[in-house]
């Protein structure tokens, strides 16, 4: 008996120093407000962690949908509405969870707005649950960190000053799609694997808990996005009492033109495709959602200050792709 007790208590020893070590190496590990610290692959979408703290209107989750269709620079031109696109390649909603609350540590949105084609991305079921477990110990997740340890923000040869950009990626190319009717009714509603259920809840009790509008938005994608897909999101969305914004089903007054505003057949959009996208989600925000713009406040003086290097960017990409077109000509 006393042996037992002797391997019980020495197991809940090991146990109890192992989670101070895990949560002491979290807390050394985790990124600081330089926004390269959280490594190459999320260096874009977790700048919003450079952003002014608690001046993000509206956070945008999602996969490449999102960050090729909005333009958090072009919203605040026209509305004074800040946003940032969180978004990354392929995201799985578990990294969509982890955006959101990465963001919400310094900001407090009045919308978060997760792009829904990664609602339906099946989740790898070893991923899903690391993911649990970076929830707990993020060391999980910024493992690498330890080889910045002790490094400057000069150091790392990068400032943190918010990027114009605010996430989103530019594309001039053009590559026509093969026009279809994509968006054929049915009666009959896609399913939602249950993992992917279970993240699309927590963040909405995350936005319950928090007073942030939670809202599910489809930009134009002719090979990602049909019907079934709309019906699914539509119920989600009409259960819980949310917005739900499908441009799909409005393409005529977002303008999108199949031929021209798409740089792989229909897949994303490019540039042209999201200047339309983003003006229509733009009024959307303002007049749908009700958000108020902030031009004059001078908490939100940067944006302005931000805009001739965003429109620099923009023209460095666009004389960059028209070269690459000549070269290959």
């Amino acid at each position: 008996m006393k042996d037992k007790f002797i391997k019980a208590a020495k197991a809940v020893s090991f146990a109890l120093i192992l989670v101070i070590l895990l949560e002491a190496a979290s807390v050394v590990l985790y990124p600081d407000k330089s926004f390269d610290s959280f490594g190459a692959e999320m260096e874009r979408a977790s700048g919003v962690v450079s952003e002014e703290k608690n001046t993000i209107d509206v956070l945008i989750i999602g996969d490449s949908e999102a960050y090729t269709s909005v333009i958090p620079m072009i919203i605040w031109e026209k509305h004074a509405i800040t946003s940032y696109v969180c978004s990354t390649g392929s995201q799985p909603l578990y990294d969509s969870v982890f955006y959101m609350k990465l963001a919400a540590e310094n900001q407090k949105p009045k919308a978060v707005v997760l792009e829904t084609n990664t609602v339906f991305r099946e989740l790898d079921k070893e991923q899903y649950l690391l993911s649990e477990l970076q929830k707990q110990f993020s060391v999980f997740r910024f493992h690498n960190n330890w080889k910045t340890l002790g490094e400057t923000y000069s150091d790392k040869g990068k400032d943190s000053a918010p990027s114009a950009l605010k996430g989103y990626i530019p594309n001039f190319d053009t590559r026509p799609a093969v026009v279809r009717n994509y968006m054929a009714v049915t009666e009959t509603a896609a399913e939602i694997p249950p993992e992917n259920m279970a993240c699309i809840d927590e963040i909405r009790n995350f936005c319950n808990d928090n007073g942030i509008e939670f809202i599910l938005a489809s930009v134009p994608s002719i090979l990602n996005w049909n019907y079934s897909k709309h019906l699914a999101v539509e119920e989600y969305a009409e259960k819980y009492g949310l917005k739900f914004i499908d441009m799909n089903l409005d393409l005529s007054k977002v303008g999108i033109d199949w031929t021209a505003d798409t740089f792989d057949g229909g897949d994303h959009i490019n540039y042209s495709g999201a200047l339309k996208t983003t003006e229509y989600f733009g009024s959307f925000l303002a007049n749908e959602v009700g958000l108020e713009g902030h031009k004059g406040d001078e908490k939100y003086s940067q944006w302005d200050k931000q805009l001739p290097e965003f429109y620099r960017l923009i023209e460095e990409k666009s004389e960059e792709t028209a070269g690459n077109k000549k070269k290959n000509q």
